[in-house]
This record gives structure tokens, sequence and C-alpha cells, in this order.
């Protein structure tokens, strides 16, 4: 049995992206079939990870104590001694590499932009999106292999009690709901304001709904600007304390229509919701259905996704197809999006990964990679 010691790098408390619950979920889904342990590095441990029922460790880094802090992460994993190392973001591979542990290690892209062209080497990449796959293609320095291996999702339990708190708090007994799970950043500013949008004109159409927005205040701003853009709208609903922003998907049977990106649109297809995506420069998100998977698919249902134009009248008739949308997105989770079938192909993954040793072209581009890094 292998051991694999996980690592993902934090900026903050609230550092919780999609790719801290596909860390989770992957983990847990691999539990009897290798040994692992979970290590988040940076600056703060971070909530997602510490609210989570699988036992983390952290170790604080800073780059004012860079190489200090590394040769602690470095004395960690000489004691765990695992087999191989696999990283969940760009800087975790980075502090990886800096140990200059001769170990198999494993770079997971977990969609996101493609945001540096001098990458540190792993020995085998594994992408959520084709988009990723190209850049890597283009721009990695030696030659791992690359794995695509969008499924990151398993059946999610339901909180049926704050669900009904939420219910009876809010009066969501007869009305149909639509939900937007999101941190209130500069990144989801975009995709909150499309969900509005989307409510605003189902709204109009049909006058007995709400809009519920969960997430946590990541920048205040944005949060200001949303709430001037709702106004006074006693149908549109945020929701930022942390008794409804933990594990929010387990919320996700309170709506009947999901606005998603990423992860978010798989979790939602396991429940068999009509899924609507938000795209870049638009004003609305895109029905998730036939017609539109593939583009979605490429950027991992990003809020960057282009190439599908959408209009008024496209929204209208999706509103009449919400039932079918629906069925389409739990066909999508059990064919591409469902953890347990893509347990084989990690397994085989960390079986054949061995360790390649770079040449000096590559290691000096890692020590400029790295100096750019610290500044």
């Amino acid at each position: 049995m292998k051991r694999v010691l996980f690592v993902i790098n934090s900026t903050t408390v609230n550092s919780g992206g999609g790719h801290y619950y596909s860390l989770l979920t992957i983990s847990k889904a691999l539990k009897n079939k290798i040994e692992f342990k979970i290590l988040n590095t940076g600056l703060e441990h971070s909530q997602a990870l510490l609210q989570s029922d699988e036992e983390t460790d952290f170790i604080k880094l800073n780059k004012s104590s860079f190489f200090k802090d590394v040769n602690k992460i470095k004395a960690y994993i000489e004691s765990y001694q695992p087999d191989i190392l696999h990283a969940f973001d760009l800087n975790a591979l980075r502090i990886l590499r800096a140990t200059g542990l001769k170990l198999p290690t494993i770079f997971s892209q977990c969609g996101g932009k493609n945001n540096s062209r001098i990458i540190a080497d792993a020995d085998a990449y594994i992408c959520f999106s084709q988009e990723n796959i190209d850049f890597l293609n283009r721009y990695k320095r030696n030659k791992a292999k690359i794995f695509h291996i969008p499924n990151r999702v398993n059946e999610l339990d339901v909180d049926h009690e704050r669900v009904e708190s939420i219910v009876k708090e809010y009066s969501l007994e007869n009305t149909c709901n639509l939900l937007r799970i999101s941190r209130f950043s500069t990144l989801h500013e975009l995709s909150i304001f499309q969900s509005i949008s989307l409510f605003l004109l189902y709204n109009k159409h049909h006058p007995n709904s709400k809009l519920i927005i969960i997430g946590i205040v990541q920048d205040k701003e944005v949060f200001k600007a949303v709430k001037e853009k709702i106004g006074d709208n006693p149908d549109i609903i945020l929701l930022t304390d942390s008794y409804y922003t933990r594990s929010a998907s387990s919320l996700l049977p309170l709506a009947d229509i999901i606005i998603a990106t990423g992860r978010g649109v798989m979790e939602a297809s396991f429940f068999g919701k009509p899924i609507y995506c938000p795209l870049a420069g638009s004003v609305y998100p895109v029905p998730f259905n036939k017609e539109n998977t593939r583009p979605l698919f490429y950027y991992n249902f990003s809020g960057r996704s282009t190439g599908i134009e959408i209009q008024e009248a496209d929204l209208l008739k999706s509103f009449a197809m919400l039932e079918e949308m629906g069925e389409y997105s739990r066909q999508q989770f059990n064919q591409y999006f469902n953890i347990n079938s893509a347990v084989d192909s990690y397994l085989s993954i960390y079986h054949n990964v061995r360790y390649q040793r770079g040449t000096l072209k590559n290691k000096l581009n890692f020590i400029i990679d790295l100096i750019r890094f610290l500044k």
C-alpha cells in the first residue's frame, strides 16, 4: 500500500476554494487504498480543512523565513517517510521542490487560470480541465505524463436541520428557490451579479421565487457592491454567517435551480438540479445542457468560460425545460464527476510515477521562479 503525503498551501484562515474540497474528497475516496496524511502549509490553517472530518497537520510558512520554514517541512516529510508527494496548488509544488527531496511528486492543477509559464517540475500532472492540459503541453519542461481526471465529487450529505431552519426562517416552503454558493470576492463578483440578473429575469415571469446567496465575505467592497445592486429587494437573501457557510454544499437541496462554477456544478449535479453556469463578459449565466457542455467543460466550468452566447430569449426557453436540465445534470455526474469512478486512475498513477532528475536548465528555471515567488 502506497504512502502519500498530500500538501496544500493557504494564505488566510478563510482560504477555502474548490481545490481544498477536492483534496478532501479524493483522499476520502482513496482512504482504504493508500496510507496518507494531509499537510497544510502557509500563513494560516485553512478553515475548510479545520472544519472537515479529516485530520490535517499545519506548518506555518512565511516568505520572510521561507528557507527556515521549508527545512521544518522537509523534516516533517522525512519523519513521515511517504512514497509519493502530491501537491494541490502551485505554491505547494514550489515548496516541495524547494525541500530538495528526491521523491516522486505529483501536481494536481485543479482548474483555475493558467498564471505562470515557469512551472516547478512535477513527475506527473493531474488536470481537471482541458484548458490546463493545453497549457502544460505547451509550457512544461519535462517528459512527465499529464492525466485528465475531472472527477472530484462523492455522494453528498444533506444537513436537514440547517435546511429546515433556513426554509422556516425565510419562508421558503412554497417558493421556487435559486441558489448561488460563492465567496464575496473580486474573483466571484461577476458571477454573483450574473446570478442576480438571472434571478431578476426569472422572478419577472415567476414572481413566487427567491434568490439565496451563501458565502463568506472576503472583500468588503464586493459585498457592499452586491448589496447596492440588490437594493431593498426582499426576494434576495444573503447568508454570510459561518452557520450557513460551513459545508454549504450540504444545503444544496434548498434550491430548485442552482447557479454554480467549477466543483459547485458537480455537487449540484449529484442532486440532479438544473444548473446555470456564469461566463466571462456576460450579463447572464448559461444553462448547463448538451449544447453548452463542451465549452464549459474545457474551462472546468469556470466563470472564465467563453465561446457561448446567451440571450434573454434563450433563458426564457430554458425556464420551461428545468426538469430536463436536472435529468441531464445527474447523467453528467454519473458519467464524469463521481470520484469513485476515478479511484483506479489515481492508484495507477501512484503505482507508476517515478522521480525524474531535472536538467540543469530546469533547475535554473525553478530558481528564477522561486525568486519571483519570494519577492
